[in-house]
């Protein structure tokens, strides 16, 4: 793949933090709520993240070297998540 159809992501960690910190605050708010597709949605929550060590493997000194089609893939995951089961959540929190 030619070198131009690649980004370097500096700030992946922080990305990732961000990542994980929204998937627990969600799965805390589960926890208090009668929201009846949990397992599901925490199942799709372990599928994304489950994609993120494909990233770290091409680490470098400077951050993570990514393929454009590989981040519009995480980035679509991302937006399908967010539009399909987060706005199934508000009518079952308190």
């Amino acid at each position: 793949m030619q070198e131009e159809s690649k980004i370097l992501i500096s700030d992946w960690a922080e990305f990732i933090s961000q990542l994980k910190y929204h998937f627990q605050s969600e799965g805390q708010e589960f926890d208090s709520s009668n929201y009846p597709y949990k397992m599901l949605h925490n199942s799709k929550h372990n599928e994304l993240l489950g994609y993120l060590p494909l990233f770290e493997q091409k680490k470098t000194a400077d951050g993570i070297l990514v393929d454009f089609d590989d981040l519009r893939l995480l980035r679509q995951s991302i937006l399908d998540h967010v539009e399909v089961l987060d706005m199934e959540m508000p009518g079952y929190l308190d």
